[in-house]
């Protein structure tokens, strides 16, 4: 991204920007997305777009990287905590909670796959590294793979059920694998 001052109006056009794209990523995919779309959409000219953004990619490699950080910050506060007797669903609740806010552009974000954008696996690799250094590196790879994977679907069905509690999930998985996996 290029330079940009702490002036309202940049502010607010970077917003609208944003927000304009993920739009789009939920009427199309990234690839089919133009630049002119883009500012179609966020009803700018050609050189708002481009005093702010080299190109879709800058773009969206930029929020890709603002919803890692969050997603960071989600995990150092739950494998950072202090509190110990604290139970795997509060944690799992607090963490969705956080991400609520981002969930639309997490779930579309991570739909966008190119060789510098790759939202779903980066957060997949960063929760691996938490899960590791959290159980030990004795672990085989079978557990750890399976923890990530179990966490992630937890996490995408939190963020597109606002009603959802992982205790909840949990007891559903539970039923699931009694009533079908005899």
């Amino acid at each position: 991204m290029k330079t940009k001052g702490k002036d309202l109006r940049v502010i607010k056009t970077d917003r609208n920007i944003r927000n304009s794209f993920i739009r789009l990523l939920g009427r199309k995919g990234f690839n089919s997305i133009t630049v002119q779309d883009i500012l179609d959409e966020a009803l700018i000219n050609r050189t708002t777009f481009y005093n702010h953004y080299s190109s879709k990619y800058e773009l969206g490699e930029l929020i890709a990287a603002q919803l890692l950080e969050l997603f960071d910050k989600v995990l150092d506060a739950r494998f950072e905590s202090d509190e110990g007797g604290t139970d795997l669903f509060t944690h799992l609740d607090k963490m969705s909670e956080k991400l609520k806010e981002e969930s639309d552009a997490i779930l579309k974000m991570w739909k966008v796959c190119t060789e510098t954008i790759h939202l779903y696996d980066d957060m997949r690799d960063h929760l691996q590294g938490r899960i590791v250094m959290y159980l030990g590196r004795d672990k085989d790879a079978f557990r750890i793979s399976l923890a990530m994977s179990i966490l992630m679907t937890v996490l995408e069905y939190m963020l597109t059920h606002d009603d959802a509690s992982a205790a909840d999930i949990h007891a559903e998985v539970v039923s699931f694998y009694k009533e079908n996996l005899k």
